[in-house]
C-alpha cells in the first residue's frame, strides 16, 4: 500500500491554490486540458497524475452563469464522453449560460488508466456466475490478484472521495468561486459527496437516478438484484397476450424465457443474425439491458420468441443488440469500476456469508449478483469511511428519479432526500422505467423543472410527483 510521506498531514478538504488551466482547442469544438492532482490527497506535495479535462464553453457569453460540471455516470465511464453527449440534449437555455465541464475520473479513461490485463469474462466480473461456488471464489480472487500485482500503490487513492476532491481541484483551476453540478447513477453519489466535502462551494447541483449511501457498495449488488427480478416480472406482465407469441398469461412468458435460460445453459443458442452463441450469462445480461427501457421490451420479447422457434430476429431487435455491443466494454473501464466498488469500503471476508446468500437467493440475476465478487479479496483496506451523509451548504439540490428505474431503485431517492434536508427537493416520475432522465428521457416536465432550477436557482415549493407523461400531478 502507498503509504503517507514523512510529514503528511490528514486530508483537511481546504483549498490551496491552483494555476488556471490552459485550454486547447479539440475538433470536436470542445476545448481539452489536463489538470494535475495528486494521487493521495493527504501528500499534496507528492506524487501526481493529471485529470482528462474537456469544456464546451457556453454558447452566450453575456449570460453566462458559471460552470456546469458533470460527474462520471459509471465507475470507470468516460465524463469527457458524457459531457459531449449531454451539450447535444441540454436546453439551449442552460447550454447558453453555463460552461458544461466533463472529466475522465482518476486512473480512467485518459486520466491514467489502470491496466491489469483483464479478459473478457473478467471484464464482466460484476455478472459473472461459474458452475460452483469454488469455482467462482478462484475467479473473484485471481482478479483481485491482478489488481494487487498492478495497481497496489495507488488502490487505496482511488475513492469516490478523492474524485470529489480532485472535482475540487478543477474548480479551483477554473477559477469559480461555486460550481453547479450534474450527476446521474454513481455520478449522482459522486455529487452528494462533493456536497458533503465542499458544500459551501456547491452552488445548483441535481441528482439524476440515484443511489441510495446505504448500498455502498456490497448492497449495491443485492439491491439490484431484486430490481432486475422485479422488472422481469412487470415484462412479463406487459407481454402476456392471448395468443400471444409467448403466452396468455405472466406465468406462460416466465416460463418461455426460463425455457430460453435453460437451453443458453446447456450449450449455447444462436440467434438469427447474430454471429456468436449465446450462453446464459450473455442471455441474462442482454435481458438485463432490454429490460431496463419500455422502450427495448418489444426486442426482448422478439430475443425470446426467436431463441425458442428459430425464426428470424425483426431488424430493429438486430439493430437494437447490434448497438449494444459496438463498442466493445475496455478492459481499463472494468478495471476502474472494480477498484471504485471494491475500494470505497470494505467488504466482507467471511467466504460463507457469500456462500450463503448464493444458495438462498432468486431471480434470474440473484446468483450472479450476491455470489462472492473481488471485493472480498481486496488487497488494500479503505483510508476513511464512507462519506456520511446529512444537510448541505449548497445552494440547492434537485434529486430527479424515475419511479421504476431498475438500475436505481427509487428507495435511493427518497433516502437520499430525506438525508439532505430542505435545501433538497424531489421530483419522482410515477410508473417510469428510464435511467437517466435529465434530459436524455425528454420527459418534458423534469426538463421545466430542471431548467428552472439550473438557469434561476429555484427549487419546486415542495417534492413534485409526475406522471410518465410529463403532467405535474397536484
Amino acid at each position: 500500500m502507498m503509504s503517507a510521506a514523512p510529514g503528511a498531514r490528514p486530508v483537511t478538504d481546504a483549498p490551496s491554490p491552483a494555476a488556471p488551466i490552459r485550454w486547447t482547442q479539440a475538433p470536436d469544438g470542445s476545448q481539452r486540458a489536463r489538470v494535475p492532482v495528486p494521487v493521495d490527497h493527504r501528500d499534496p506535495d507528492g506524487p501526481t497524475i493529471d485529470i482528462a479535462v474537456a469544456r464546451h464553453p457556453a454558447g452566450e457569453r453575456g449570460v453566462r452563469l458559471g460552470a456546469l460540471v458533470v460527474a462520471p455516470d459509471d465507475p470507470g465511464s468516460s465524463g469527457i464522453a458524457l459531457a459531449g453527449a449531454l451539450v447535444k440534449a441540454l436546453p439551449p437555455a442552460v447550454t447558453a449560460r453555463f460552461d458544461v465541464i466533463g472529466f475522465d475520473h482518476r486512473f480512467s479513461g485518459e486520466s491514467a488508466p489502470l491496466q491489469w490485463g483483464l479478459d473478457q469474462r473478467e471484464i464482466f466480473w460484476v455478472f459473472h456466475q461459474s458452475e460452483s461456488f469454488a469455482a467462482e471464489v478462484r475467479f473473484q480472487a485471481e482478479i483481485a490478484a491482478k489488481a494487487a500485482e498492478r495497481s497496489l500503490a495507488v488502490l487505496p487513492h482511488i475513492t469516490t472521495r478523492n474524485i470529489a476532491r480532485d472535482i475540487d481541484v478543477i474548480r479551483r483551476g477554473l477559477g469559480e468561486e461555486r460550481i453547479c453540478l450534474l450527476g446521474h447513477n454513481y455520478g449522482s453519489y459522486v455529487a452528494a459527496v462533493y456536497c458533503q466535502l465542499f458544500g459551501d462551494r456547491a452552488d445548483r447541483v441535481i441528482l439524476d437516478s440515484v443511489l441510495s449511501p446505504d448500498w455502498v457498495w456490497r448492497g449495491l449488488f443485492g439491491n439490484f438484484a431484486r430490481n432486475c427480478e422485479a422488472a422481469l416480472r412487470r415484462w412479463c406482465a406487459v407481454t402476456a397476450r392471448p395468443a400471444g407469441p409467448l403466452g396468455d398469461t405472466p406465468e406462460q412468458v416466465r416460463d418461455a424465457f426460463e425455457e430460453v435460460l435453460s437451453k443458453a445453459g446447456a450449450g449455447g443458442i444462436m440467434l438469427p443474425g447474430v454471429p456468436v452463441p449465446l450462453d446464459d450469462q450473455f442471455l441474462r445480461v442482454l435481458a438485463m439491458m432490454m429490460l431496463s427501457s419500455r422502450r427495448s421490451h418489444p426486442a426482448l420479447a422478439d430475443v425470446v420468441r426467436s431463441a425458442r422457434t428459430g425464426a428470424p430476429l425483426q431488424a430493429a431487435t438486430q439493430q437494437l443488440i447490434g448497438s449494444m455491443f459496438a463498442v466493445p466494454r475496455d478492459a481499463s473501464t472494468a478495471a476502474a469500476q472494480m477498484a471504485i466498488l471494491c475500494g470505497d469500503a470494505a467488504w466482507p471476508r467471511a467466504l460463507e456469508e457469500y456462500e450463503s446468500a448464493s444458495e438462498e437467493a432468486s431471480g434470474f440475476m440473484g446468483r450472479a449478483l450476491l455470489g462472492v465478487k473481488a471485493g472480498a479479496f481486496w488487497p488494500v483496506q479503505p483510508l476513511e469511511p464512507p462519506t456520511v451523509f446529512g444537510p448541505t451548504g449548497a445552494g440547492g439540490v434537485l434529486l430527479v428519479q424515475a419511479e421504476q428505474d431498475m438500475f436505481t431503485a427509487a428507495v435511493g431517492a427518497t433516502q437520499m432526500r430525506r438525508l439532505l434536508g430542505e435545501r433538497a427537493r424531489l421530483v419522482m416520475v410515477r410508473g417510469m422505467t428510464e435511467h437517466r432522465i435529465f434530459p436524455f428521457a425528454g420527459h418534458a416536465g423534469v426538463t421545466a423543472v430542471a431548467e428552472e432550477f439550473l438557469t434561476t436557482g429555484r427549487l419546486p415549493d415542495a417534492d413534485l410527483t409526475l406522471d410518465g407523461e410529463g403532467t405535474r400531478e397536484p
